[in-house]
């Protein structure tokens, strides 16, 4: 604006000197100039005040011009300024590139996520690399992932790969378990491929690979015997575990010899069973009727008394390990405290084992009571036929047998010779999760 105004007072300077030469152009070089310079500050107030209908190249190109006949009063700095905005804006292909690296990575990522979610998850799992497949066709991801039925179950596997794949806020959309096969199917957010994991059970990836026959065995019912009776089980085996009920006469003393002489102890939590009343779990019971806050406050109080306590198991629970909210309250308490849950396997349709996994807490389970329906060699024979057939299935197996005479401390001696004469190796039941159980995280 100032280089037009400039110009002005010097045109109208020389007007006059050539009025006195020529009386035939008195009037006309002032009113071309006057109309030049209406027309020139026209141009220049309607560019200032309606960029927005023409394109930004327009404007770049007529700045470029202009440029050229107007001196240059700005600072360096801002013409460079200028400059680069000039040429990012001029040159056409250099905004398509850019938008398009912008969102080409986001997807990128997601799909290296999911990848690596699920490589994850079978690394946790123990799966060997050679073993599994991936193959990938149009959209579609597909993983095929072979499980040793020895020492995993399609469903701890599952929750594994489940979780890890949510870390990366992938999510799964569907899940169909037929004949021993589990097809879970993943999708994540700006991710345009969707993941499949096919789960089987297939031993061949592991027939190089020969696992310990490990037994973990836990004797229930403790907090009522003392003297010699407890003393005598106190000289077991030291892998063998000890589940106490508490608030019982002897809870606490015996919690503590276990303790010095190196025994894993657990806490023997009384569940309302099947036909309550009548039928009497012992004291301070958790019951279905209990709310939350109520399940808590119990759970802690024992927890408190039996603090030197590794896990618990249910005593009865027939009922309560069947109810689902029940069950997620006890997890909410155990998970706080950093503890073991045990399904005792009191009821065939007990989902507390599930619903502690899915609490993310470690979890067991019983395989077999040693000591039902008696105490004779017989009974003996085919609970140990039982248990190597298990271990032919899977290296883990959890037992539970009971504390309550002399006659059962001797079976429980003579069970656990035989068993290490036919290749079990006896250990606490923390120490199952050191073979080949993944942790939940």
């Amino acid at each position: 604006m100032q280089t037009w105004g400039e110009q002005m007072p010097k045109v109208m300077k020389k007007a006059p000197r050539k009025k006195t030469k020529s009386k035939k152009g008195k009037k006309r070089p002032i009113g071309i100039y006057l109309l030049i310079g209406i027309v020139c500050v026209g141009l220049v107030y309607w560019l200032s005040t309606a960029p927005q209908n023409r394109s930004e190249r327009d404007v770049t190109e007529f700045a470029d011009k202009d440029q050229d006949r107007v001196p240059n009063t700005t600072p360096k700095t801002k013409t460079k300024e200028k400059s680069a905005a000039k040429s990012t804006i001029a040159k056409k292909g250099d905004a398509p590139k850019t938008t398009e690296s912008v969102k080409a990575a986001p997807v990128a990522e997601s799909v290296a996520g999911l990848d690596d979610a699920i490589t994850s998850a079978i690394k946790k799992l123990g799966i060997p690399e050679e073993s599994y497949r991936r193959k990938e066709r149009d959209k579609q991801i597909t993983y095929n992932i072979p499980l040793n039925r020895r020492s995993l179950d399609l469903t701890f596997a599952n929750i594994i790969i489940k979780g890890e794949v949510e870390k990366l806020k992938g999510r799964m959309v569907s899940g169909i378990e037929k004949e021993n096969r589990q097809t879970l199917t993943f999708e994540q957010d700006k991710n345009p491929k969707k993941y499949v994991v096919e789960l089987f059970y297939d031993s061949k990836a592991y027939t190089n690979k020969v696992p310990d026959k490990v037994m973990a065995i836990v004797i229930d019912d403790f907090g009522y015997i003392d003297g010699k009776l407890l003393d005598g089980f106190m000289n077991v085996d030291p892998a063998v575990n000890f589940a106490i009920f508490p608030n019982e006469k002897n809870s606490i003393e015996t919690m503590q010899m276990a303790h010095n002489m190196g025994r894993e102890t657990l806490i023997h939590v009384p569940m309302e069973p099947l036909n309550y009343p009548n039928v009497n779990p012992g004291k301070d019971p958790i019951l279905v009727t209990m709310k939350e806050h109520e399940i808590d406050n119990q759970m802690e109080k024992f927890i408190e008394d039996m603090y030197l306590c590794k896990g618990i198991n249910n005593h009865m629970g027939s009922l309560a390990t069947t109810d689902e909210g029940i069950m997620q309250a006890v997890m909410i308490s155990l998970k706080k405290n950093k503890l073991y849950f045990l399904d005792s396997k009191t009821s065939n349709v007990s989902i507390a084992y599930n619903v502690a996994q899915k609490s993310h807490i470690t979890a067991f389970r019983n395989d077999i009571f040693l000591d039902t329906p008696n105490l004779k060699d017989a009974t003996m024979d085919a609970k140990l036929q039982q248990c190597l057939e298990m271990a032919s299935r899977r290296s883990q197996i959890v037992a539970i047998m009971h504390c309550h005479s002399a006659e059962h401390l001797a079976y429980l001696q003579k069970f656990i010779v035989r068993a290490k004469a036919a290749g079990f190796k006896l250990v606490p039941l923390s120490a199952l999760g050191n073979y080949n159980v993944p942790s939940i995280n």
